[in-house]
């Protein structure tokens, strides 16, 4: 998204346009995959050129190639957050909720010069939720590295889409019997 732009496959919507927008979200950088929580190397290429190969250790070049070296003042701040966050017991129960099962972008190639960043790239398909990928839903069982005072819970939902798992019944009722 931070690359290409998502416009939803809906073609009136141009994905340069729809890119400006989704760079200004804040959020929207959660959504890459980061070297902080220890599933993502830089044995795992995120996106392909004809001139180099893009790792979860190359923010900086990537989003300087892509025209948006702002994205890498974002990047930072997730990941201290994320940092913070994953390294420590954090007083409370902890609830883990995520679903996979659907083909999930997990590569972006671009098969010539002229194509990056402003043109659609080819995907190359991983496990996830359709939206993120599978080892960054599952980071969360990092956790379990920690010596946790309270309780951490993990539940999987297979097969449930990023955005309808909100919808989920079985998770509504999980949510419901928590609070």
């Amino acid at each position: 998204m931070q690359a290409t732009g998502y416009n939803w496959e809906i073609d009136a919507f141009d994905r340069l346009v729809v890119r400006d927008q989704q760079r200004s979200i804040e959020s929207s950088i959660f959504l890459l995959p980061t070297r902080t929580n220890g599933v993502w190397s830089s044995s795992n290429v995120l996106l392909t050129t004809p001139l180099r190969n893009y790792s979860v250790n190359d923010y900086r070049q990537l989003f300087d190639a892509i025209g948006y070296p702002e994205g890498q003042f974002k990047m930072e701040a997730m990941q201290a957050a994320e940092y913070h966050l994953l390294g420590r017991d954090l007083g409370v129960p902890i609830y883990c909720f995520y679903s996979a099962g659907i083909p999930t972008p997990e590569r972006l190639i671009y098969d010539t010069i002229a194509a990056f960043p402003d043109s659609k790239p080819r995907l190359e398909m991983g496990e996830g939720d359709g939206t993120v990928n599978l080892r960054s839903l599952e980071a969360c069982q990092l956790w379990k590295k920690v010596e946790l005072q309270h309780p951490l819970n993990v539940k999987y939902y297979p097969d449930v889409e990023h955005k309808e798992l909100l919808h989920h019944p079985a998770l509504i009722e999980d949510v419901l019997r928590i609070a």
